[in-house]
């Protein structure tokens, strides 16, 4: 938006042209010219201001002014916070073009984030989907209008109000199962769709796999390849089983101090040294193999607590995933403790549909 009148600044404040700023964005502003009020109408909302006067109105309850509104050359100026506090405008002041950035308020906003884990046929449970019933959730998905984006897009999103397209959707992958490239990666790229993994990094190689009594994990160099699809993220990098706690329970490693092999309890120091030295390893190795910034971690198993919130941050992690059921609100969702939405093998594409439709 540009001006006539030009904004000017009063003791630090950025002062507007109310009438001329607020009826872009359909507001009624009315002048009395007897009693000096203004009256501004948008909605369902009224507020009154005077010049010289820092106490205003809205809906009849009184609020205080950083600075009091003024008139100038048959305007009316009024604090460039004053609009976007009152309305809930997003307002940016550009001093070199003189110019006022003003955006309509952000309106909230539920994505889901969908969880798979290992594609294989016959698969028909929570944690394994066949290669069929995966595609047939990926094409109700597209045909649904849905538009995939990435960890950074939610997490800018969520952080600093960045806009997201009309319907969003997260698809994750957790563990890097090798089946992730041979079936997922062909089915997302033929239907221009994106989606992320959860590698741990302990069990990507390059050549024969290290754990040979597990389901193959994808190698670097099919991460590689299949990087215009597929942006990679963290789920540890060796800490992905359950330990036994100090009280007798049986835990993720990642949630506090276990019982060592040498029947020994780790210590708080001992503990988080090696959440740390995990997660950072596991975060600087798909950085500097894959050239991709990381900035989600999964929780294994969806277990964590907060020492593993505290350490995850520490290691330079923004955002982490659960299992915990749901979609995630822009408006309430906590950066840590981010819901996603089971992609069951078992369910056809249109419960599915209706699974997420019900968050």
């Amino acid at each position: 938006m540009q001006y006539d009148s030009a904004p000017t600044v009063v003791n630090g404040r950025t002062m507007v042209p109310i009438r001329h700023t607020l009826e872009a964005f359909g507001a009624t502003v009315q002048w009395n010219s007897n009693t000096k009020w203004t009256t501004i109408t948008k909605g369902s909302d009224t507020v009154q201001i005077r010049t010289n006067d820092t106490t205003a109105y809205r809906n009849g309850v009184a609020f205080t002014l950083e600075t009091a509104p003024f008139s100038k050359n048959n305007r009316s100026y009024v604090p460039l916070r004053f609009i976007a506090e009152t309305f809930g405008y997003r307002v940016e002041w550009n001093s070199t073009s003189r110019s006022v950035f003003i955006t309509e308020p952000l309106q909230p906003i539920a994505v889901p984030v969908l969880m798979y884990h290992h594609i294989a046929e016959n698969g028909a449970s929570g944690s394994i989907i066949s290669p069929a019933r995966f595609r047939e959730h990926m094409q109700m998905i597209h045909a649904e209008g849905y538009t995939t984006i990435t960890d950074n897009q939610l997490y800018e999103n969520l952080k600093n109000g960045a806009p997201l397209p009309l319907k969003p959707i997260l698809i994750t992958f957790d563990d890097g199962y090798q089946s992730n490239f041979t079936y997922a990666y062909p089915t997302l790229k033929e239907l221009g769709m994106k989606a992320s993994i959860h590698l741990i990094t302990s069990r990507v190689t390059d050549g024969t796999p290290s754990y040979t009594n597990e389901i193959p994990k994808m190698s670097w160099a099919e991460a590689q390849q299949s990087g215009d699809v597929f942006s990679f993220q963290g789920h540890t990098e060796d800490s992905h089983f359950k330990g036994v706690t100090a009280n007798g329970t049986t835990r993720g490693v990642i949630t506090g101090r276990i019982i060592k092999a040498d029947g020994q309890l780790e210590t708080q120091a001992e503990f988080e040294e090696r959440l740390l030295r995990d997660l950072t390893v596991s975060k600087q190795t798909i950085e500097e193999r894959l050239g991709q910034q990381v900035i989600t971690l999964a929780y294994p198993f969806g277990d964590y607590s907060a020492d593993t919130i505290r350490i995850a941050q520490k290691a330079g992690y923004k955002m982490a995933f659960t299992v915990k059921q749901g979609k995630v609100e822009s408006t309430t969702a906590d950066l840590f403790r981010l819901n996603r939405i089971t992609g069951n093998g078992q369910l056809t594409a249109d419960q599915l549909r209706q699974v997420i439709n019900q968050y």
